[in-house]
C-alpha cells in the first residue's frame, strides 16, 4: 500500500530528475527556469550540486 508521503516524494524525485536532465540539455538558467517552472535559486543549487555549468 502506498502512502501519501511516498507519492509526494516520488513526484519530487521525478521533478529533480527532470531538472537535472534539462540542465544537461540547456545551458541558460533562464531557459531552464522557463522549462521546469522552478526558481533560479533552486536551479543554481542543483547545478552546483551536480557540478553542471550553466550560463547566467
Amino acid at each position: 500500500m502506498c502512502s501519501y508521503s511516498q507519492v509526494i516524494e516520488n513526484r519530487g524525485v521525478k521533478k529533480g530528475i527532470f531538472i537535472y536532465q534539462t540542465l544537461l540539455e540547456m545551458k541558460s538558467i533562464q531557459q531552464i527556469v522557463a522549462e521546469t517552472k522552478e526558481s533560479a535559486d533552486k536551479v543554481k543549487k542543483i547545478a552546483e550540486q551536480y557540478q553542471v555549468e550553466v550560463l547566467e
